[in-house]
């Protein structure tokens, strides 16, 4: 990834409205499909944003492929959890050891080889272990914050639920999410691409802050989707979430 595209994430990831509220989903989908003390493994852990939260869970091993992201999640400051460097499918660290839960939070779209990845990361759960994912979604969404961070596809529904089957994982739940803001977001996605295919933008951003009230109001309608995916699975949205086991 850009490495300012990790500069800029770790300097908003505690408080941008996306990632406190993808915490939030995340962690109540959580505590529906794991139970406490757990040994967790998260893959591609970048800047540490999730460590705080994946710790309240158990013990909690994660790698990273990019070292000055690493260093980053080291400032973290979570000091009972081990990090250490890692590369999907071909160096992945902690061979023979197996976790009741492994977590991938948008990483899967960043690795070319990600049927081998999931296949190979069978291997690393417990029999009646969880693995949970989320990728962004829809091909056609495909532009410059893609390329700033270095994705080398978005997923359809049907095309995540392929990659999965073919690595030998069964699908516990499967659904979009970051729905209710869909529509703008599609429509500053189609901006974003129009404005830099006809030259009028060069610097891409992997995040920006918007101002106090509207990051409240934008997390707040985020995170409600966590009440929704408590019950069901939504058609449409701008992520993909799935949970998985052996």
């Amino acid at each position: 990834m850009d490495p300012s595209a990790y500069i800029e994430m770790q300097e908003l990831e505690d408080s941008h409205w996306w990632f406190v509220a993808r915490r939030q989903i995340i962690t109540d989908l959580l505590y529906q499909f794991c139970s406490p003390p757990c040994k967790i493994l998260e893959v591609g852990c970048g800047t540490g944003g999730n460590l705080t939260m994946l710790r309240q869970f158990g013990e909690l091993k994660a790698f990273e492929m990019d070292p000055s992201a690493l260093e980053m999640a080291h400032q973290k400051g979570v000091n009972d959890v081990t990090l250490t460097l890692g590369v999907c499918p071909d160096r992945m660290p902690f061979e023979g050891e197996q976790f009741d839960l492994i977590c991938l939070f948008d990483v899967l779209e960043h690795i070319k080889e990600d049927q081998k990845t999931l296949a190979l990361l069978k291997k690393y759960l417990k029999p009646q272990g969880k693995m949970i994912i989320t990728v962004p979604a829809y091909s056609w969404l495909f532009g410059p914050h893609d390329q700033l961070l270095q994705h080398h596809r978005r997923y359809s529904l049907a095309g995540l639920k392929k990659v999965i089957h073919h690595s030998g994982l069964k699908i516990q739940k499967i659904s979009y999410f970051n729905t209710f803001l869909f529509p703008i977001a599609v429509v500053n996605r189609l901006i974003e691409q129009f404005l830099y295919r006809f030259n009028f933008t060069k610097r891409q951003t992997a995040v920006t802050k918007p101002n106090f009230i509207i990051n409240s109001a934008l997390r707040t309608i985020f995170a409600y989707e966590r009440h929704v995916l408590r019950i069901s699975n939504v058609p449409v949205g701008l992520s993909l979430i799935g949970v998985l086991s052996a």
